[in-house]
């Protein structure tokens, strides 16, 4: 999975879901880039074309990638022929069936929609980058795309340097029980608990310590929000509201950052016109038909909207049934439209992963190093339950670099001494 300082020293590429006048560029990006390159597919006459380039060239027509039936040996075999690690290595494609393998295998990918927004039904299993042109495979070769907002946003380590470039949002829709249609601007992914790739990932480990009301995060998630309407709506936005807390004696999380986000638009600050009339259950383990039963009836707008375009926050997107409860209360008292702005959209669980990645443990003790934040200074960490015995627990980024060390699907990984992943 990809984090920021994931470091691509390989790629394979998906030549049956590529353009081929992409073929010579890539070989020439990945030269001056000081990458590997290896051009993967089931077109032998495409690799016998990409073979008589200059120079020598990586090709294999044994692909797993049009596979519907996963095939480890196969991408150790393509990891071997690049002489680099899963964690080392990219797969740039097309293919949904491709993203999922790369996904599957723990490694960073690229999907390409070609001119095309992302497909709707990608929202749930993103790409760690998305590319709609040549120009953004170059950024993401070069490494000059940070990947998404809020999960760039979230990323608090020692000696991180700002870097805004290629930040990526998430355009699509949302269709409401009443017969509305919602724009919906999403910033980053998140990974439930169970999730193994929830492992080291910031976004999703502040997103929590917000719910459980650790306000410090507010700050954070304060600037994430001016970053994503800032960047991605650009017409006037009348009034900004949240999704309201079950309980009107509840915290409610999102009161400031409500308030940064109608000041710095000069929209009206609609929170306390939005309220929740009904106390419902957890949606956590109901399916779509049951979440929209669970909330129906659950807000209610005070005031009249007609007319306005309405900002509607909130922090995750599983399946949509809250946001789309509270848009329709908001389009029944006339508002003219709701873009319904989230940090992150939850992602499927990828279970394939559940061996695969494995905790990395403290030497002294054995006991699993977890992701924590730093009270002071908001900065990452990993750390042991017995952390405040040892005299250093280790930085953020020693912490994932091991971490994915420790996760590598390469042949012949299982024989390395197990003493290299503690600390």
């Amino acid at each position: 999975m990809f984090i920021i300082q994931n470091e691509w020293k390989g790629i394979a590429v998906d030549t049956d879901s590529i353009p081929e006048e992409f073929d010579a560029r890539l070989k020439s990006l990945s030269e001056n880039a000081g990458k590997k390159i290896l051009f993967c597919g089931n077109n032998k006459e495409r690799l016998k074309k990409i073979e008589a380039m200059d120079g020598p060239q990586l090709t294999c027509d044994q692909s797993p990638f049009g596979k519907a039936i996963f095939y480890p040996k196969v991408y150790a075999r393509l990891l071997s022929m690049l002489q680099t690690r899963s964690c080392e290595t990219a797969v740039i494609t097309g293919s949904r069936q491709a993203l999922k393998q790369a996904q599957n295998h723990n490694i960073s990918n690229l999907f390409f929609c070609g001119g095309e927004e992302l497909p709707g039904d990608l929202i749930v299993d993103l790409p760690d980058h998305i590319a709609q042109s040549w120009e953004d495979i170059e950024k993401a070769v070069r490494g000059e795309s940070a990947g998404y907002l809020a999960e760039y946003c979230a990323e608090r380590y020692a000696d991180k340097k700002d870097d805004w470039q290629a930040l990526r949002t998430i355009r699509t829709e949302l269709k409401t029980f009443g017969g509305n249609t919602c724009p919906l601007i999403a910033a980053g992914r998140y990974f439930s608990q169970s999730d193994p790739r929830a492992y080291g990932h910031q976004l999703s480990k502040r997103i929590l310590l917000h719910k459980w009301e650790d306000t410090a995060q507010t700050e954070i998630f304060t600037e994430t929000y001016r970053q994503i309407i800032g960047s991605a709506i650009c017409e006037k936005i009348d009034a900004v509201t949240r999704i309201p807390p079950k309980d009107s004696r509840q915290f409610d999380r999102f009161a400031a950052i409500t308030r940064a986000a109608a000041d710095d638009t000069g929209a009206e600050d609609l929170s306390e016109q939005l309220v929740c009339v009904k106390k419902y259950g957890s949606q956590r383990t109901l399916n779509r038909a049951e979440r929209e039963a669970n909330v129906k009836g659950a807000f209610e707008m005070k005031k009249e909207v007609k007319g306005k375009h309405i900002v509607l926050l909130d922090d995750i997107l599983t399946s949509g049934a809250t946001a789309a409860e509270a848009a329709d209360e908001l389009y029944l008292r006339g508002a003219e439209k709701v873009t319904v702005v989230v940090l992150a959209i939850k992602q499927n669980k990828n279970n394939f992963l559940d061996e695969k990645l494995v905790p990395i443990r403290c030497r002294k003790c054995g006991g699993e190093m977890q992701l924590r934040i730093n009270r002071t200074t908001q900065e990452a960490f990993f750390g042991c339950r017995e952390l405040y015995n040892k005299e250093a627990p280790c930085t953020y980024i020693e912490g994932y670099k091991k971490a994915m060390e420790r996760r590598n699907s390469d042949a012949g990984f299982a024989n390395e001494s197990e003493s290299k992943f503690l600390f």
